[in-house]
């Protein structure tokens, strides 16, 4: 199901008036503020299957977006976001009288207000995200029922399992697409884990 767009910034002078801001920010004076994205995810997808040969079982599960806008403009993405916070190495290409093609501009103290009319929500600063999930990988083996009906067991099961082994995404490195919340990229990210194990039926 689509969902109405929602993603809201301003990046040019759309009304003419010779000043880029957000008017009022009311539906009778928006100034130049126009629909820029949509945030809400579409194009939800999920698939999960497997494959046997004999006694080996290979299945899987994977998740993703098919499409999605995000402004994370954060600490993580944005240089100076916060008035005493780091500059990560992905952050490094601001405006200086030198590097005027920058790709972030001027970095200001956030006592003289302009640093946060630079971190204002763009098209610029828009991300894809848009991902594919691959959440399980699972290989198991059942031994043989000639070996095993000697000692009265049933089934006998070595399995492998591997969870959220791969992700593919167009997000900046450190960010996670799919989690709720990542202004201050606190949100905690997916961990990725092995399992070995028997499954034994007496």
């Amino acid at each position: 199901l689509k969902q109405l767009p929602h993603l809201v910034g301003y990046d040019k002078d759309y009304n003419g008036d010779g000043i880029i801001n957000p008017g009022q920010g009311t539906l009778a004076d928006p100034g130049d503020e126009r629909i820029i994205g949509n945030d809400n995810p579409q194009y939800v997808f999920g698939l999960h299957g497997g494959i046997s040969y004999k006694d080996l079982t290979f299945s899987f599960a994977m998740s993703g977006v098919g499409k999605q806008q995000l402004a994370m403009i954060n600490q993580l993405t944005f240089p100076n976001y916060t008035e005493y916070g780091p500059i990560y190495a992905n952050e490094l290409n601001y405006w200086t009288p030198t590097r005027t093609n920058a790709y972030f501009g001027r970095i200001y103290d956030q006592a003289k207000g302009n640093q946060d009319f630079n971190a204002e929500t763009q098209t610029k600063f828009l991300q894809n995200g848009a991902y594919l999930r691959i959440n399980n990988l699972t290989l198991d083996y059942a031994l043989p029922v000639s070996l095993i009906k000697r000692v009265r067991i049933q089934s006998f099961h070595i399995f492998c399992s591997l969870e959220d082994p791969f992700l593919f995404d167009h997000l900046p490195k450190g960010l996670e697409p799919g989690l709720a919340n990542q202004d201050y990229g606190l949100e905690y990210p997916y961990l990725r884990k092995t399992s070995f194990g028997v499954n034994v039926t007496f």
